[in-house]
């Protein structure tokens, strides 16, 4: 057997005895977890705070040579060597995700390991990078400490320096930190760096993710001074009084050599202004005490550590809180005995108390609304190699659209975010990075991996205590309850007792436990009956209840969360929860043609995968918001307006907001008369307190209605100033109020002419036009054409629908309409792939046959009446997989003489279909209708069980447009409780569908079966012609991927539905679509 080198095998890289799995082993070498300090060259530097600019930093970032190898034992002996000859490895950017630069492929699983070990065991088979990189110190760090921060390795990285072993470290969310000094040489120094993919910390982050490795996080280099600032534990936290506050540090000494007596640090406070908050106050550093038996005796009992401890009071501050972000900076000056400055470190820090009391978490003594969201860290191109640009954009979109926390799912996040979120002004809950989702119930008890628990918790509470905005520590996730998690508790509340701890493993199969290790009742997927019952039952009087995991969005979802916040504001002990999640998990993919799609598990020919299960965010993989952002973004937003008198314009305004007022915000309002504004204005928002209302007053003209018009008063509240996240004017709350007046004009009067409005000629021009000829009906065979001057239609009898509509020489429908009671299933109706296809209601549709009706016509007759209109009636059963189960769909079309189709829909169900995904028709249009309006709630898709966030109002798309390019497609686009819609063409044909009650639509240029037939939206190809679906019923989203269905009553139930609409021809430019929709009479109106 071939000698394994010394430098490979003292780290237990190498050898019979590997490190990367063995449990009880989590490092060597690796220093203790801290606070990531960087020295400053003075005080000045300090108060700035830009470490990236410190001269004691050196950024690793960049280029490295890299070698991948099939597993550990084939990386080459001498590779850590600097004679080593690196021209045969590669070159890679660092942070990465090897496998996303060419490097192995990505694979995605939720629950199930990658492979088929059982813990701690790892496939032999184990992908190893190599990694080397050289590097030259500056004069200037010569004779001081020179450390190497690791930021993050999956899963375990091994550190070599001039061919020295350094040491090794698990955790790949936590930084890894080593004393390079003793090994380091003058002029160039070799780095090298070996991350095995697979080791026994795999089978504790088994977290819902793609497995990839790599050096996810920035490297760099630290240098301090021989005595050092270690450590920085700072506390802040308002009194009593206003502007009061306490502020405390325990600043711990390192010293290279003997300690030396006579040390002391100086600890100053300063505000966003760098003005002095009090005097400086010096500390010395305590040494130990030598000298006789008895003197070291009890110093030994009462020594403390090198650590300097001040605690004193602050006058004039501003607490921290989600709203107002105020932070300070703590300036910590080491000297020598002589008084000379050392070293400085700075820290920013938050005024902020947190309080568990009558089912309340306090913030600063608020209950405030938990509005969360769970993220993931993930960029489309680097993988879990997230940039600060993309951090800063996930603050931006969750502040616009009111986010106030982050959970951070699973594990501790970079922790430039940590700072972004303490000046952004949003909660965290930190997460230790723990989860044994594949072994749920067992390693929590195992005792090898006791330690390891402990110290993940440990190590993320010693990194990130002194951020402001994390109010609680999570113990991990899906990671059982047992032992280890105990043992991670206590040691929390012994270091910090100021934050709560959360943990969902100790309360998910019982909301009322009493356990130890969460204060916060925090289940995942909770249904809205289950945390009322808790919150009614009384049995906990102490710990809110807010969802760790809730509303899951995957795909077109997030059904029912307006009735989630119903819940929180009514229930007592119900705080909110965090949304399952905010980005999805995407990796691009260039399709070709400048077409792109987002690739998922099993897309890089995984045996073992989940599919899309990690395609479930509010934003897509590229940070584009769906729709369902919007819904959470009104549901939460801080101005409520509640009418008094909306016909004289008394309002209450209702400021939602804990702890400021709405002086930033503006109020623009509008009349709007089926959606065009005839009357505008604005308005000075009075004083409104937090949580208060005040009454509000606006002064406006009743507008005169025509015979079907609504008016609205639409209230949008605007930005007066920019923020750091959003420009002046940027729309933070809208309400809209429906005006009750009367019409009083007739239903043939003209609309006032406004933007977009018929033209006065032209309306006349319709009115004073010569009747058309009559109809001439025409059987030849099985088909019935039916002609006139203006139309043109075409049945085919023995199929029971229309086969061809024309208006003039225009060409409108190619078929239909005919009954439609499937949709393309959502991610929530079942999925489409993997080990769940077919689950949930799909499944039962799917037996039911309803994505393959047979249409069997049974009848079908037709009548010229007096006015000259044909009737036609066709009845059509469709039938499912159960030849004795069927659909009965009756269908009356009225033929005008002008081109105008009336149509009375009825449609009877059988009671087997007790949950369909829609009733309506669809219809085929001819190409060329691409210009889509319409009067109805929008601008983005709505549903019955989710359009809080939908405005009623007149809109324009295109009909590509209104793709909503989900990872994998599905039923999108549909327009909830709409009055018209009209498409036209760019030569100005056009068709207007209106109805006798609002109805629901889409439009697509795919079909139904072809979005249900793909798996990734590039698979789809737009075809020319638009299907245009007309509901009287559509099936609500629900969450149903993971968590609640389809509430009761957003179903559709079997029996007896009905649609009465009506298709009329017009000319865009010409005709406007709203007058021609108010002018339209339905005789079956009820």
């Amino acid at each position: 057997m071939e000698e394994i080198p010394f430098a490979l095998a003292a780290l237990g890289f190498q050898g019979p005895c590997p490190t990367w799995q063995a449990p009880e082993v989590t490092g060597l070498g690796r220093l203790p977890m801290r606070a990531p300090l960087v020295p400053f060259a003075d005080r000045a530097a300090a108060l700035g705070g830009d470490v990236e600019s410190s001269p004691y930093r050196i950024a690793l970032d960049g280029r490295w040579r890299f070698l991948l190898v099939e597993k550990p034992a084939a990386a080459p002996r001498e590779f850590v060597l600097p004679a080593f000859d690196d021209s045969g490895f590669d070159e890679i950017e660092v942070p990465t995700s090897w496998a996303l630069q060419g490097f192995g492929r990505p694979a995605y699983t939720n629950v199930l390991m990658p492979f088929a070990e059982e813990p701690p065991a790892v496939p032999e088979a184990n992908p190893t990078g190599l990694f080397r990189r050289r590097f030259t110190l500056p004069e200037a760090w010569h004779g001081r400490r020179t450390l190497l921060r690791v930021g993050s390795a999956e899963s375990v990285v091994y550190v070599w320096l001039n061919g020295v072993p350094i040491g090794f470290g698990k955790d790949s969310r936590l930084a890894s930190e080593f004393d390079l000094t003793a090994h380091l040489v003058d002029g160039e120094n070799t780095l090298a760096l070996a991350v095995v993919q697979w080791s026994d910390a795999t089978w504790l982050e088994d977290q819902d993710q793609w497995w990839l490795a790599g050096l996810h996080r920035s490297l760099e280099l630290v240098s301090t001074a021989p005595t050092f600032v270690a450590d920085l534990a700072l506390r802040a936290t308002p009194g009593a009084a206003a502007g009061a506050g306490r502020f405390s540090a325990e600043v711990a000494i390192g010293f290279s050599s003997v300690p030396e007596a006579g040390h002391r640090i100086d600890i100053e406070l300063f505000d966003s202004r760098a003005r002095r908050m009090g005097a400086a106050l010096g500390v010395e550093v305590p040494v130990f005490r030598r000298g006789r038996e008895m003197i070291e005796l009890v110093s030994g009992y009462l020594f403390p550590g090198h650590v300097a401890r001040a605690d004193f009071e602050v006058e004039g501050i501003r607490a921290w809180n989600h709203e107002e972000p105020v932070l300070y900076r703590a300036l910590v000056t080491l000297r020598d005995p002589t008084g000379a400055a050392l070293e400085v470190v700075s820290q920013r820090v938050g005024f902020r108390s947190l309080e568990i009391r009558d089912n309340q978490l306090l913030v600063n003594g608020a209950p405030v609304s938990i509005v969360g969201v769970n993220r993931h860290e993930w960029d489309e191109r680097r993988g879990r190699a997230v940039g600060l640009d993309g951090m800063r954009r996930d603050v931006e979109l969750m502040k616009r659209h009111h986010v106030n926390a982050v959970r951070c799912s699973h594990y501790p996040p970079d922790p430039r975010f940590l700072d972004l979120c303490d000046e952004a002004g949003l909660y965290v809950i930190d997460e230790a990075n723990l989860e044994t989702h594949a072994r749920w119930s067992s390693l929590c008890h195992d005792p090898r991996w006791l330690g390891a628990m402990l110290e993940r918790g440990a190590r993320m509470v010693l990194r990130d205590r002194n951020h402001a905005c994390v109010i609680a520590w999570s113990l991990g996730n899906e990671s059982g309850y047992g032992a280890a998690h105990d043992a991670m508790a206590a040691w929390i509340r012994r270091v910090d007792p100021t934050r709560p701890l959360h943990y969902e493993g100790a309360v998910n199969r019982d909301l009322h436990a009493e356990a130890p290790v969460t204060d916060i009742v925090c289940p995942m997927y909770a249904e809205i009956a289950d945390i009322v019952a808790w919150s009614r039952s009384g049995r906990d009087r102490r710990r809110p209840l807010i969802l760790c995991e809730y509303s899951h969005a995957m795909g077109n979802s997030n059904g029912s969360l307006a009735d989630y916040f119903a819940a929180f504001e009514s229930e007592r002990g119900l705080q909110g929860g965090f949304v399952w999640e905010w980005v999805e998990h995407g990796i691009r993919v260039e399709a070709g043609g400048g077409r792109v799609h987002h690739a998922y598990g099993g897309d890089f020919g995984e045996k073992v995968h989940d599919s899309n299960f990690c395609c479930d965010g509010l934003v897509s993989a590229d940070r584009r918001p769906h729709p369902a952002l919007a819904e959470l973004g009104v549901l939460a937003q801080p101005v409520r307006v509640r009418v008094v008198d909306a016909a004289r314009g008394e309002f209450e305004i209702e400021n939602r907001r804990w702890f400021t007022g709405l002086e930033d915000l503006a109020l623009r309002w509008a009349v709007e008369v089926d959606g065009f504004a005839v009357e505008r204005g604005s308005l000075a928002l009075p004083e409104v307190p937090p949580r208060s209302r005040r009454p509000l007053r606006i002064r406006f003209r009743r507008p005169r209605l025509a015979s079907g018009e609504e008016a609205v008063l639409d209230l949008r509240f605007t930005l007066r100033r920019g923020s750091a996240f959003a420009p002046r004017g940027f729309e933070v709350a809208f309400a809209q109020v429906p005006l009750p007046i009367a019409s009083v004009a007739s239903r043939s009067r003209p609309a006032s002419v406004r933007a977009g409005a018929v033209a006065k000629g032209a309306a006349a021009r319709i009115r004073n036009a010569s009747p058309p000829a009559p109809l001439v009906v025409e059987e030849r065979g099985l088909a019935l054409s039916v002609r006139g001057e203006a139309t043109e239609l075409v049945v085919d009898r023995a199929a029971g629908r229309v086969d061809h509509l024309a208006h003039g020489k225009n060409a409108l429908l190619v078929s239909g309409p005919e009954a439609c009671f499937w949709r393309a299933p959502t991610d929530n109706d079942g999925l489409k792939q993997g080990w769940m296809k077919g689950l949930r209601a799909l499944g039962d549709w799917w037996r039911a046959g309803l994505d393959r009706l047979e249409r069997k016509p049974i009848s079908f007759g037709w009548r010229t009446q007096r006015d000259g209109c044909v009737v036609l009636r066709m009845e059509t059963v469709l039938v499912g997989a159960d030849p004795a189960v069927a659909a009965l769909h009756r269908e009356d079309l009225v033929v005008h003489p002008s081109g105008r189709i009336d149509a009375k829909e009825s449609f009877e169900t059988p009671p087997e279909w007790k949950d369909l995904p829609r009733v309506g028709v669809v219809m085929t249009l001819a190409a060329r209708f691409e210009r889509l309006e319409w009067l109805g709630l929008g601008p983005h898709e709505t549903y019955p069980d989710r359009r809080a966030s939908g405005r009623f109002g007149r809109f324009r798309s295109t009909v590509t447009d209104e793709f909503v390019p989900y990872a994998v497609p599905q039923e999108h686009g549909h327009h909830h409780r709409t009055r018209w819609l009209a498409l036209a063409a760019d030569d100005g044909a056009g068709v207007l569908v209106t109805a006798a009650e609002p109805f629901g639509f889409s439009v697509s240029h795919h079909r139904v079966d072809d979005l249900a037939a793909a798996l990734h939206p590039t698979e789809l190809v737009a075809r020319a012609e638009s299907f245009l679906h007309l509901d009287a019923a559509h099936r609500g989203l629900g969450t149903a991927s993971c968590g609640p269905d389809v509430l009761p009553r957003y179903r559709i139930r079997p029996g007896r539905h009905r649609l009465v609409w009506s298709l009329v021809p017009y000319r865009a430019g010409r005709d406007d679509p709203g007058r021609l929709a108010r002018e339209t009479s339905h005789p079956g109106r009820r």
